[in-house]
């Protein structure tokens, strides 16, 4: 091969000007190398194993032309145009790879196509963890650099890649997202912050979509922390087989999956389908806790509905939780000036009665992977009453146990207090230590029976909180 003493040299000799040599010379800021050179009095045309070594970093194709040169650079030429089996390996990281590229370092852009596909591949560096990769492909990649003129040898940083036309992009355990563009910012401002960084995003005007394995998201943006492996959707609707024996659908006004602590938060009014349980739906958040591609639990806040597959009904304004694992329930309302308010208790109803209280137990039984409530324990000022506009049957205490199995009430009162219970049908007061509700499912007849210094007649006092909180249609004491 001959060698030139520098690119200068070449554009002033004569000797390439018609004649093809092959090359392979150091410049300023790397080597250029190929099988065969020429020179036509414009432009450089390399052919055969072209290899540039740029301050962009190093860049690989079959055949090259250099242009627009410029006398005093490092690399004398501004315009690079690469064609057959491109690839390009920046100095910072990652690997560009298509069939044609043109790189233009006056306005510090380029465009890279291919008849099949490009691709941008990059794995970002971490302190701690694993460093996490992604790839992008596409039809059409475009590029934003920027230039460090301030070191002893000028390089180039890309800034940005915008990636156009049927665009996949892959992270994680084969997470894949699908759009018409996706921009990687691969320059970030404050990069040390803990707040959510968008390294990747949609930008263009179809949906995305994301599929892993048997799942899959559509929404209208997405935005990609690929550092920390947390992904923010806009608008979801998701159907999850992996997390459960069905499928699990949900909808929501946005999304954040964060993918390492394996939890999804779905935000604005988020209505969640769990086949196995029911339907939860929420005015403020839910999150979705996974454990070996499974779902193990979830958590609600504010106000919340979950109706269960056997239609009863529990809702909840402050925060609700399920442990799958567990088979646990518990429900916690809000409090205010360290009390809980009664429009803010939690309620559940069941067929033909309705209990309200300040907190809530709830054990599930699993058949066929399926959850029912066995046993729901509610504490705190509780209310029961029947169904209706107008309940014929109501009462007061500070405990409850319900078994859905037999149909069963246990109402309790904390010592120095009592259960006060009205059946208007039978003409029933009754105040004790502990009220047994039974009722015949078929019929919706209830048997009751106190226990402990029974009273079948109300105090003044007893028959005043009953007033308090049934008053519209609780009638006098006799």
């Amino acid at each position: 091969m001959i060698f030139l003493s520098t690119v200068i040299c070449l554009l002033s000799s004569a000797m390439l000007c018609a004649a093809e040599t092959p090359v392979n010379k150091p410049v300023d800021s790397g080597t250029i190398s190929s099988s065969n050179a020429s020179y036509d009095g414009n432009a450089l045309i390399l052919k055969g194993q072209v290899l540039l070594d740029h301050g962009l970093g190093k860049m690989q194709a079959e055949e090259a032309v250099l242009q627009k040169q410029e006398v005093g650079k490092d690399f004398p030429f501004s315009l690079i145009h690469l064609e057959k089996d491109v690839s390009l390996k920046l100095h910072q990281s990652g690997e560009l790879k298509c069939e044609k590229a043109d790189l233009d370092f006056g306005t510090l852009k380029g465009f890279l196509t291919s008849s099949h596909r490009v691709t941008y591949s990059d794995t970002l560096k971490r302190k701690k963890g694993k460093s996490p990769s992604f790839q992008l492909v596409s039809q059409a990649i475009d590029l934003q650099f920027l230039k460090n003129a301030d070191q002893p040898k000028v390089s180039y940083d890309v800034q940005e890649v915008l990636a156009r036309d049927n665009v996949e992009l892959t992270y994680a355990d084969g997470y894949t997202l699908f759009t018409d563009a996706i921009l990687y910012k691969k320059g970030l401002l404050n990069p040390a912050s803990n707040e959510f960084q968008s390294h990747l995003s949609s930008q263009g005007k179809q949906k995305c979509k994301l599929v892993h394995h048997a799942d899959t998201i559509e929404a209208d943006t997405f935005s990609l922390d690929i550092l920390h492996t947390r992904l923010v959707m806009t608008n979801p609707q998701g159907i999850l087989p992996s997390l459960s024996k069905g499928e699990v659908r949900f909808t929501a006004e946005s999304l954040l999956w964060n993918h390492e602590q394996n939890t999804l938060i779905l935000k604005g009014n988020p209505t969640v389908h769990e086949p196995n349980l029911g339907t939860l739906v929420s005015d403020q958040e839910v999150y979705l806790f996974q454990k070996d591609k499974n779902l193990v639990g979830f958590k609600s806040l504010g106000k919340t509905t979950l109706t269960y597959l056997n239609n009863h009904q529990l809702v909840s304004h402050g925060t609700l939780n399920f442990d799958r694992e567990r088979k646990l329930g518990t429900v916690e309302s809000p409090l205010v000036n360290g009390v809980v308010s009664e429009e803010l208790q939690l309620s559940y109803k069941e067929g033909e009665m309705s209990v309200l209280a300040d907190k809530a137990h709830i054990e599930y039984t699993e058949e066929n992977g399926s959850f029912q409530p066995i046993s729901v324990s509610l504490k705190g000022h509780v209310k029961i009453s029947s169904a209706g506009d107008k309940p014929n049957r109501y009462g007061l205490a500070d405990r409850l146990t319900y078994s859905p199995t037999t149909r069963t009430f246990i109402l309790g009162a904390d010592p120095g207090k009592k259960v006060i219970f009205v059946n208007d049908e039978e003409n029933l007061r009754i105040s004790a230590q502990e009220v047994h509700i039974t009722q015949d499912p078929t019929t919706k007849k209830q048997t009751i029976k106190g226990l402990g210094n029974v009273q079948l007649a109300l105090s003044v006092e007893e028959q005043a909180s009953l007033n308090k909180y049934f008053g519209k249609y609780a009638p006098p004491a006799p």
